[in-house]
């Protein structure tokens, strides 16, 4: 302290040779307190305005990228990620900080958006606990509610929002309620109790951006309920609210679409005619030139649906519209036999737009066209190579010259033996090319709706029964083809040629036994399934051994998708192993994107994940 008097009593001290007045000193260390506490707030103010900033930044993103039911992007995910990291260190390093109750329902709002329905739920009612001094609460319940509905409770999350519209102070809270609730009669295919909710949203808000936007749902219920008019006129109205640009712009499409539907082509015409010409309207130019080709679809006018869809490919790329657009013109393909150029434009719909809702159904139909080529490929190899055996058949004179100077019995002999070896590759050849056959015919068939090709196929496989092994499965997959025509006539001829001329063919039984099932791969699939089913309480060790032989063989057959899924049950319900039940409900979600099971299976993995994450990968590193 320098030197000077004792502290009681003094009013100056000795600082480096000059005084220094007390007060000055007490000044001095306030300020010094000051400062440090200054320092310290702008700390962990700052930590919790980072964790905003990735909130409001991934949720801009959201609601500009995701539309209803769809994936969110991992880039979306990603920033909603950082928002919850900085939160976390809110809570970690502040944890007594007055932005403690913010920072937790950031993270609570986030895990929502990402998907994460029981994460979240899980936050809404820690935060209850937590902060139950929070003026934050009202809002946590209506989170909590959100939670219940997307994790599958439906009408206990109904039971709960009615609750909270009557005991909720917060109009602004009670109106989004009303909205939520609307958003699940939406789901539940109730579009009168939908609108309901909706009116009483719009009749409590005071957010005219909100209201707008309930006003196009409304009209979007109309339209759902197959009520054409009234959906126009509520659809009308949007504009009696302020609307933000994207449900202005969702409002004219969805105008557009109304009139499309209803058949009424020339008004859908028109206006998209007008809007394409209105530079204002650019955002939604990709959206009106596609539902332009669908309108000239429905009228039959593939030519004119083909130039549109053409015209989007080139004009706007890589956007969802010319993912559609190559997928349309795939199956415009299809229809005219042109399948190199099909095969070609299904692979594009993905490198368009990986999240694409026709990316999955054009990844396999791309495959199966592959698939395709190949056999055909293979048929032609396999009939050169018989081609060239009777050529060698028909060389006998200059064979006979290489043996004149060999004694007559050894040339014999050698002639018998090339006989039979050329007969047997003969055979096999004959087989091969049979079988190949047979699997053109399935694909004729099952998959690209060919049903004379696939019949002819079968019917040269029969007339050749003498030079292969499966004529009785093709009798058997002709009758299967003639009933699934309503031929029964043809159907029943083909039963009888099966009985008759192979009256120890296996698939007599299946006949007998009344189970008429499909042959070829899908069949086989099939027969495997039931095989493993048998299984599933008793061995399901085996029942997966055979299921997983299902999918790495028949993975592209409508058994792929559900031996996949029953391998993950089994691992969940009969083995108890969560871990390998998350990696093959992750194994379904990579290959079959488009299976009407797709979002249901995405609420299960991550429901998994967060029980994994809680308590086993908790348990394992103890």
């Amino acid at each position: 302290m320098g030197k000077g008097k004792s502290w009681r009593g003094i009013t100056t001290i000795r600082r480096g040779g000059q005084k220094v007045k007390r007060d000055e000193i007490v000044n001095w260390r306030f300020s010094l307190l000051l400062l440090v506490f200054i320092l310290g707030s702008c700390a962990y103010f700052n930590t919790f305005y980072n964790a905003q900033f990735y909130y409001e930044q991934a949720l801009k993103q959201y609601n500009e990228k995701v539309e209803e039911g769809l994936t969110v992007p991992v880039a979306v995910r990603r920033d909603f990620d950082k928002a919850i990291e900085k939160a976390n260190k809110v809570l970690v390093k502040y944890p007594d900080s007055k932005w403690a109750d913010d920072a937790y329902l950031i993270i609570g709002k986030s895990n929502f958006y990402k998907g994460d329905y029981l994460v979240a739920k899980k936050n809404f009612e820690n935060f209850i606990v937590e902060y139950p001094w929070s003026d934050k609460i009202e809002e946590v319940r209506l989170w909590h509610a959100r939670c219940v509905w997307k994790m599958g409770d439906k009408e206990f999350a109904l039971i709960e929002l009615k609750k909270y519209t009557k005991e909720v102070k917060n109009d602004k809270y009670r109106s989004e309620a009303y909205f939520t609730m609307g958003e699940i009669y939406d789901e539940l295919g109730f579009p009168d109790s939908a609108v309901s909710c909706y009116e009483k949203a719009i009749e409590t808000s005071k957010d005219d951006k909100f209201c707008a936007e309930c006003q196009y749902r409304i009209a979007r219920a109309y339209l759902r309920g197959g009520e054409i008019d009234r959906a126009i006129r509520s659809l009308n109205k949007v504009y009696d609210f302020s609307p933000t640009v994207r449900i202005g712009n969702k409002t004219q499409v969805l105008l557009v679409k109304i009139y499309s539907e209803a058949g009424r082509y020339e008004e859908a015409k028109g206006i998209i005619l007008k809007k394409l010409a209105d530079p204002d309207n650019k955002d939604i130019w990709a959206e009106l030139e596609l539902l332009l080709g669908m309108i000239y679809l429905k009228e039959g006018d593939q030519k004119a649906a083909e130039s549109r869809f053409s015209e989007i490919t080139q004009n706007y790329r890589r956007t969802p519209q010319s993912a559609e657009a190559y997928y349309h013109l795939a199956e415009l393909n299809m229809k005219s036999g042109d399948y190199k150029t099909a095969q070609k434009r299904y692979e594009m719909v993905s490198r368009e737009d990986p999240d694409s809702r026709f990316a999955f159904d054009a990844k396999q139909k791309a495959k199966l066209l592959k698939r395709f080529f190949k056999v055909q490929k293979d048929v032609e190899k396999v009939w050169k190579k018989i081609e060239e055996i009777r050529q060698v058949g028909k060389d006998k004179p200059t064979r006979e010259d290489s043996l004149k100077d060999v004694p007559e019995s050894l040339r014999r002999a050698i002639e018998v033996h090339r006989k039979r070896a050329l007969e047997l590759d003969s055979l096999e050849l004959f087989n091969d090319y049979y079988e190949k056959l047979y699997e053109l015919a399935e694909m004729y068939y099952f998959d690209l709706s060919l049903v004379d090709s696939a019949i002819a196929n079968l019917k040269k496989i029969v007339l050749g029964k003498a030079r292969n092994r499966i004529a009785d499965k093709a009798l058997y997959t002709l009758s299967y083809i003639y009933n699934d025509r309503g031929d029964t006539a043809e159907a029943k001829l083909c039963i009888e040629k099966l009985k008759g001329e192979f009256p120890l063919s296996q698939y007599i039984s299946l006949i007998d036994e009344d189970t008429l099932r499909r042959a070829g791969r899908e069949g086989e699939a099939e027969n495997l399934y039931v095989k493993a089913e048998k299984y599933f309480d008793t061995d399901p060790q085996k029942a997966i051994g055979i299921l997983s032989t299902i999918f790495n063989e028949y993975g592209d057959t409508e058994y792929g998708g559900k031996s996949t899924l029953a391998i993950a049950w089994l691992y969940e319900n009969r083995m108890y192993d969560i871990k390998n039940s998350i990696k093959w409900y992750k194994i379904f979600l990579d290959n079959y994107r488009g299976d009407p099971k797709y979002s249901e299976i995405e609420s299960k993995l991550r429901e998994l994940n967060s029980i994994y994450d809680e308590y086993v990968r908790e348990d394992s590193t103890e």
